[in-house]
Formats: C-alpha cells, structure tokens, sequence
C-alpha cells in the first residue's frame, strides 16, 4: 500500500509540473526601482542580430513587464547576407567598435542594467561567429584591439557601479555555415554538417590531452590542422 501511495505521489507531481502549477512560480522577480527616478526601468540591449525574435519579440517581452529598451542604431547590429547592401562599416556584421562606445554612452547617461550578446560584441552577430576573420576590432580613436581585450575593458567599466546588473548572453555555435552569407554554399554546408557528424576517436587516460583532440579533428583525407603533427600535413 505504501509503495502505491508513493508512486501516485509521484505521478501527481509530475502532472503538476507539466501543468505549470509547480511550487516554483514562473512569474519574473520585480527588480527594485531607484527612488523618483526612471533609470531603472530602462535596459540597454546589444541584441544577437536583427531579426524579429532578437528586436521586436524582445521589445514586447520588455513592455509587456514594464522596462523600456535602448537600443544602437539596426546597422550597428544588422546581419547583411549575400547580395544585400552592406552595412555602415562596410561589412556584413555588426560594427563592433561602435557597439562598445554605445555601451559606454549609456553609462555615462545612467543606465544601471545591461542585456548584451556576446556573438554580437565579439563577432558581430551569430551568422559572423561561425567566421574566424574577425578577431580584432577596430575602435574609434585607431586602436586594434582584439576582440576579448575590448570585452574586458567593456565589463571593467561596467563593474565599476555596483548598482549596474549585466546579463551576458551566449549561444552554441552549430557545426556549419549560414548558406548564403560570405560566399556559403549549400555544398559546403552539407560538408561540414557530414564532418561534425563523424565518429570520434575515444581518448582516455594519459592519452586524453590537447594535443591528441586536435589530431582527432581531421578536415579533409591527407589534411590536418596546423596545430597537430603526424596524421596528415598540417
């Protein structure tokens, strides 16, 4: 008898849980507001890209709970494919180094709260992240910076309040290319979807180092990266 009672326990648990009415409440936590100031119900947010899910989607989300958002100008952050015009900068990503003093300048307004993509400030969007040819940045007064320098910088700055609350968001890169978008064909795509999907070699103990990953990860037959030594020319 007790051993039923314990699984119909369980059972309603679960139901309960699948019906959203779990004792853990779903509803966002209010943050406190600064006294006779609008401050707090503003959020600065560097989005992913400029595609509804990540610009209109999250400005109803934010209204709907009360918060305004600022927000750079779409070209700071827009994601041009093939055969659309290009951005401000001159490329098809995001201008990093404008995205940053945007930041600052909203900082130096005031701003306490902070949504910031990551793939957004460090490669200038999730198309761009899958790249490798970005990893400097170029800043306003002439300096090249590389990309994780001028996060750190960025974050320093903002440590520096102890009132501000910084969100970082990331996300898992997809073995492939965005077709489509610096010369991306579907052909390649599929390579590199076939390539990621490869059986591994299984590494263990001593054998399980750095080195021996890298030569795990073979591109093409005869062909190894640069990094790794003896299977293939690197």
């Amino acid at each position: 008898m007790k051993k039923r009672h314990r699984l119909s326990a369980a059972a309603l648990a679960c139901v309960l849980l699948l019906a959203g009415c779990g004792l853990r409440t779903t509803e966002p936590e209010p943050y406190p507001e600064p006294a006779g100031s609008d401050a707090g119900h503003t959020v600065a947010y560097v989005p992913l890209d400029d595609r509804p899910d990540n610009v209109e989607r999250v400005v109803y989300l934010a209204e709907s709970l009360g918060y305004a958002l600022a927000m750079p100008e779409e070209d700071l952050y827009r994601t041009a494919l093939d055969g659309q015009p290009r951005n401000e900068n001159g490329t098809q990503y995001g201008d990093r180094g404008r995205l940053y003093e945007w930041v600052l300048e909203q900082e130096a307004a005031g701003c306490d709260r902070y949504i910031l993509s990551l793939d957004q400030l460090l490669s200038g969007g999730l198309v761009n992240s899958r790249c490798t040819t970005a990893e400097t940045i170029a800043m306003s007064d002439g300096r090249e910076v590389l990309a994780a320098q001028a996060l750190e910088e960025l974050l320093a700055v903002l440590a520096e309040d102890p009132d501000n609350v910084v969100w970082l968001l990331d996300s898992v890169m997809r073995l492939a290319p965005t077709v489509g978008y610096g010369g991306g064909t579907l052909e390649e795509y599929n390579w590199i979807r076939d390539f990621g999907a490869g059986a591994r070699e299984t590494l263990a103990e001593d054998a399980l180092t750095l080195e021996n990953v890298f030569l795990s990860y073979w591109w093409t037959d005869g062909w190894a990266p640069h990094w790794g030594e003896g299977r293939g020319e690197g």
